[in-house]
Parts: C-alpha cells; sequence; structure tokens
C-alpha cells in the first residue's frame, strides 16, 4: 500500500511540473532546437516586393515598442527589403508574448508616412515563436 501511495505523489508531482505552464511559464527542462524563428509578413505591389523605409511592432497591452529595424545590419536590412519579408517578432522577443498569444501591430513606414498597419497574435511554445493570427502576406 505504502508502494502504490508512494508512486501515486510521485506521478503527481511529476504531472504537475509538466503542467506547470498553464499559466504560460515553461519547464525549465525543456528541450529546444538551436534554430532562430522569426514571424515575418511579406508585403507586395503589383511590381514586386514592397520596400519600407521603417516599421515598428507594438504590443497591444502596454503600447510598447519592439524596434527590430533598427537592429538589423545594412546587409540583413538590404535583404529585407528586396524581398518585400519584414520581421514582426524573433525568438529573441519570446518573453513578450505568452504561451495563448499575445496581440501586436505590425506598423511600416515610407518617407515617414504610415502606409501598413497590420494586427497580429503571436504565441510561442516554449521554445519559438509562432503567428496564431495575422496575414503572412499583404498586397499593396
Amino acid at each position: 500500500m505504502k508502494t502504490i501511495l508512494a508512486l501515486f505523489f510521485a506521478s503527481l508531482l511529476i504531472s504537475s511540473s509538466c503542467n506547470k505552464d498553464s499559466e504560460g511559464d515553461c519547464p525549465a527542462d525543456i528541450m529546444c532546437t538551436q534554430d532562430f524563428r522569426s514571424v515575418h509578413v511579406q508585403l507586395m505591389n503589383g511590381s514586386g516586393p514592397y520596400q519600407l523605409d521603417s516599421y515598428i511592432t507594438k504590443r497591444h497591452s502596454d503600447s510598447m515598442v519592439i524596434d527590430l529595424h533598427s537592429t538589423l545590419s545594412a546587409y540583413e536590412d538590404s535583404l529585407y527589403r528586396a524581398n518585400g519579408s519584414y520581421p514582426i517578432l524573433t525568438d529573441g522577443q519570446m518573453q513578450l508574448t505568452s504561451r495563448q498569444g499575445t496581440g501586436f501591430t505590425f506598423i511600416g513606414y515610407v518617407n515617414n508616412h504610415e502606409v501598413i498597419r497590420e494586427n497580429y497574435v503571436i504565441g510561442h511554445d516554449c521554445c519559438h515563436i509562432s503567428r496564431i493570427s495575422g496575414r503572412g502576406s499583404i498586397g499593396l
């Protein structure tokens, strides 16, 4: 009987540590791949990729501004512009999201004028971020 009780409490302890993330926390011993992921939006117009001068992502809950554009090298920026593909959020900002998803707005500018404003819900699986809702490709 003591063995059964010990096994019951051990399984309860293990299952509670696995379910620890129900509030959005992630288990400390989770195994993740080493790739670095990001959520992008591709902007196109009639003649091909649409090129922004700058862009930001704004979190809905507190209007926090994430300026990924200013963190890019000139080479990275030229690649994104050439493809019209812009990062909204990366694994580097995973702590700004919840597992269930957090609302963000991507805002793009040309000549200091807003030309795109698109809403997204981005979440994570404790390893990588992912788009829950929002368009991946937009025609302008």
